[in-house]
């Protein structure tokens, strides 16, 4: 995964004016109220919005877990930019 993630695909961008492969989305769950994620491939980034709007290239970066309250938007960026679907979570009130 990590060859895969950090090489083969950032690769896949480029070669031959560049190939269009599914960014994966992002994994989340809401735990002891707080939301914790994670992505698949090594090298891409998950960024993420409090606000209800789609994320987008500068959006904060997720680095640990989001304790905010409310819908919480997640979105994996390959390292060319190019993104996959939106995560919508719910991090209810306690």
């Amino acid at each position: 995964m990590n060859v895969l993630g950090k090489r083969e695909l950032p690769r896949l961008s480029h070669y031959a004016g560049g190939f269009q492969y599914r960014i994966p989305t992002a994994g989340a769950v809401v735990e002891n109220g707080r939301v914790l994620a994670n992505v698949q491939l090594p090298g891409f980034i998950i960024r993420y919005t409090t606000d209800g709007t789609e994320p987008g290239e500068k959006s904060p970066v997720y680095t640990g877990p989001i304790s905010e309250k409310g819908e919480i938007k997640l979105k994996v960026f390959s390292p060319s930019g190019r993104s996959g679907r939106v995560l919508t979570v719910v991090n209810k009130a306690s």
